[in-house]
């Protein structure tokens, strides 16, 4: 049986609809706006994703904020590891108050922001199967 991959490589019946070009281009060059860590995640993953069949330039601004969010979580890691995830408040003559900092908060958010766009691109294992047919 075939994905609807190797299918929509094939072409479309639909006279609207025509398949992708069976000829692979190369893998996409990083947007120019990627540096420094950011460029590095992107070196380090753009070549694997591209073999798999899992990037084409038209997804490489996509993929560039993916790159960058990623390298701003890592980021924020290092600033909760070193500062901590939690801060004391003093509100008047009341008790300190234990509150959560808003780096933290931001770092739940961006992990579910990340999570999604991970499995647009097959970044784990139950994305890759549903998009690839198998790994």
């Amino acid at each position: 049986m075939k994905t609807w991959r190797e299918k929509l490589r094939e072409g479309s019946h639909h006279k609207k609809r025509p398949g992708l070009s069976t000829e692979r281009a190369r893998c996409p060059d990083r947007p120019e706006w990627l540096d420094g860590r950011e460029a590095e995640i992107w070196d380090e993953l753009a070549p694997e994703l591209y073999r798999m069949g899992l990037l084409i330039e038209i997804d490489a601004s996509l993929f560039g904020l993916l790159c960058r969010n990623e390298a701003r979580i890592e980021k924020i890691i290092r600033f909760t590891k070193e500062n901590g995830e939690t801060y004391m408040r003093k509100y008047g003559r009341h008790k300190p108050v234990k509150k959560v900092r808003p780096e933290t908060r931001l770092l739940f958010r961006m992990w579910d922001a990340q999570r999604t766009a991970y499995n647009k691109f097959g970044m784990n294992p139950r994305a890759r199967y549903r998009i690839l047919g198998h790994c």
